[in-house]
């Protein structure tokens, strides 16, 4: 070590003093473009946590003649807690030490002797952030660096940014559950959170802002009729309040339709609310002031039932709060009639008939006529109703519904008598007559459309009748028979072959006959236990058959036999000869 004279161990002595008396003030300034020693702290994370531990890291830069220095780095002890302190390069050689100097301040103190401290790291202090600590961590600093001299050096301090402490929430719920609001009307929600100093921010919405909607401060307001949900959240945490919103009925009025009515038409009244959006009771109650008149249903459908002036009337259940009476308003409808006078009767009539009405035919008397055509020109309001009667009801009867029915070769007059009654009950008559004639074709002959000789058994076959003349007028009711029903049977002219014989069919319309005689016999070639035969057998029967190689064998064998045996005959002719 180098040796120390009475003048340096003297400074070094002051300089100790001056550094734990701080008799001197150090030079302490913000970070700023200007000459100047720098000192840096760094945080190891820019956003802490209660619990959390951090490390803050204090540099030296730019120092050329600075030979002592004392650095206190001073913290928030009311959130920070103290673990440990480091020392830094700066210390690798020369005097100094760093500690805890108080509760707040963590002090590093270095020396030279006629040398400059070395840039680096000046001391690395841990800490632990409190469990009870919220808010912002922020870092002061109080320098003092003298050169050989023991004169100041300036200095630059540059302290990180705010450090956040984030408290997390663990709960959250609203002041109130449900609100019950006017349209127009506000109420502040408040979001109560646990804990109550979390840094996390509330979020506020509402499902449905055409009915409430919300601030991001939690102020709800009343837009329009209907329920909202006003949901505040933090995190995947939510709270919500129902807010119902109400608009009160002013008044209501009846929608305005045509005036005039025709009896027996009719028409729906419909209410408009006052406001449209109110969330009163929409019930009314309709009546008329001459119910002889008009008549209207608990839906507003009125219907008109004479001429005559009536006034609509509709109630609500909703008072007015200002009379103390429910709402109401009026409708003044006119009901006309447009009657079947003579005139109009007189022009009804009967189109003529193209040709006689056959015997068992029917006609809709009402196609005839020009009664509808009439009243839907005229806009006819009376209640028609029409009676009919045949003068010959052995000839053609009518119904009610005015169907006409020919019963026999004939003539017959319809007459239908049509009654108007008007809106007062007074009634008028108009008699309209048509005369039909009914004609008869009487059944010449009948024949079946096949001829039918022969049948097999199992087989089915169906016989249809043709009438002649083809229109007859007859009753064509046929009765089937079989002269033996074993062989044959019939039914409505089905024909089954049951087994093997002769049998004559008969259809009998009046007095009218056909007849044919059939036989029937199995099919050729046919097993009659079993009558399936397949295509496969079929094929085999008319196939050549053969044989196996056993068959060929034998064969072979008597064909070379016979050969032998002739040869020996014919050379036993010769020795004879």
């Amino acid at each position: 070590m180098k040796h120390i004279n009475l003048r340096r161990i003297t400074s070094l002595v002051l300089t100790f003093l001056l550094v734990f008396t701080s008799c001197f003030v150090g030079i302490s300034k913000e970070a700023k473009a200007a000459d100047g020693v720098t000192f840096t702290v760094v945080t190891s994370q820019p956003q802490l946590e209660r619990g959390d531990t951090f490390t803050a890291t204090v540099s030296m830069s730019g120092n050329t003649e600075g030979e002592g220095l004392t650095y206190d780095l001073i913290f928030d002890a009311d959130k920070l807690e103290f673990i440990s302190a480091e020392q830094g390069s700066i210390f690798s050689s020369g005097i100094g030490e760093v500690a805890k100097r108080d509760d707040s301040t963590v002090r590093a103190v270095a020396l030279r002797n006629k040398e400059t401290i070395p840039d680096g790291t000046v001391m690395t202090v841990k800490f632990k952030v409190k469990d009870t600590a919220n808010g912002n961590v922020r870092f002061n600093s109080d320098i003092t660096l003298l050169n050989f001299d023991l004169e100041p050096v300036e200095t630059i301090s540059v302290l990180p940014e705010t450090l956040g402490i984030h408290v997390p929430a663990t709960g959250i719920d609203l002041d109130y559950e449900t609100l019950n609001l006017a349209k127009g009307g506000t109420q502040s929600l408040t979001a109560v959170l646990t804990p109550s100093d979390t840094t996390d921010t509330v979020t506020w919405r509402s499902d449905n802002e055409t009915v409430a909607k919300v601030t991001s401060e939690g102020l709800v307001t009343a837009v329009g009729g209907g329920t909202a949900n006003i949901t505040a959240s933090i995190g995947e945490m939510s709270a919500t309040c129902v807010v119902n919103v109400s608009v009160p009925m002013t008044g209501i009025s009846i929608q305005e339709i045509s005036s005039e009515i025709r009896r027996g038409e009719s028409a729906t009244l419909s209410v408009n609310y006052n406001p449209t959006d109110t969330t009163d009771s929409r019930e009314v109650v309709w009546s008329v002031s001459d119910p002889s008149v008009l008549e209207v249903s608990e839906n507003g459908l009125v219907t008109g039932l004479k001429a005559g002036t009536a006034d609509v009337i509709v109630t609500s259940e909703v008072e007015n709060p200002d009379t103390g009476r429910p709402y109401s308003d009026t409708f003044s409808m006119t009901v006309v009639e447009n009657h079947l006078d003579e005139t109009l009767g007189n022009k009804i009539v009967f189109e003529a008939l193209d040709e006689p009405l056959l015997k068992g035919q029917s006609v809709d008397l009402n196609r005839l006529w020009n009664l509808n055509d009439i009243q839907l020109e005229n806009n006819i309001t009376d209640d028609i109703s029409v009676a009919w009667v045949s003068d010959a009801e052995d000839v053609l009867t009518v119904d009610q519904n005015g169907n006409a029915y020919g019963v026999k070769e004939g003539k017959a007059t319809i007459t239908a008598t049509i009654s108007a009654v008007a809106g007062d009950g007074s009634k008028l008559l108009y008699p309209v007559s048509i005369e039909i004639e009914v004609r008869e074709i009487p059944l010449e002959s009948i024949a079946f459309d096949q001829l039918i000789k022969e049948m097999y058994v199992g087989e089915t076959i169906s016989l249809n009748i043709i009438y002649n003349p083809a229109n007859t007028t007859d009753v064509r009711d046929a009765v089937w028979t079989s002269s033996d029903d074993s062989v044959i049977s019939v039914e409505n002219g089905v024909l089954k072959a049951l087994k093997e014989g002769k049998a004559t069919i008969t259809a009998t319309v009046g007095d009218k006959t056909a007849t044919c005689e059939i036989n029937v016999s199995e099919k050729e070639g046919e097993d009659t236990e079993t009558s399936t035969v397949t295509k496969t057998d079929q094929n085999q029967k008319n196939a050549v058959q053969t044989g196996d190689m056993a068959n060929i064998t034998w064969t072979l064998l008597f064909l070379t036999g016979s050969m032998i045996l002739v040869i020996l005959v014919m050379r036993k002719k010769n020795i004879f000869h």
